[in-house]
């Protein structure tokens, strides 16, 4: 894992309680075959009500159990690179 990776998740998993007061929670994901893509974590919400009051996408989650997240950073690769 990247420094900036490990950056992203770390502050994930050590402000998402604090932002979301309580209302989720940030997991690693579970293993899955290496051939496969792996999201860098999800979410579980606990309180959907808590994240109603919440800036822009945080409600998104309310109607979720989980959410998976990938973290996109300037400079990643997001499409097909020129060949």
């Amino acid at each position: 894992m990247g420094k900036l990776d490990g950056f992203a998740k770390l502050t994930f998993a050590e402000d998402t309680p604090r932002v979301t007061g309580g209302s989720a929670a940030w997991h690693r994901p579970p293993e899955v075959r290496l051939e496969r893509v792996q999201a860098d974590g999800y979410l579980r919400v606990l309180r959907p009500e808590g994240l109603v009051p919440l800036a822009r996408l945080w409600p998104a989650a309310c109607d979720h159990d989980e959410v998976l997240v990938e973290i996109k950073r300037a400079g990643d690769h997001v499409g097909i690179g020129e060949i």
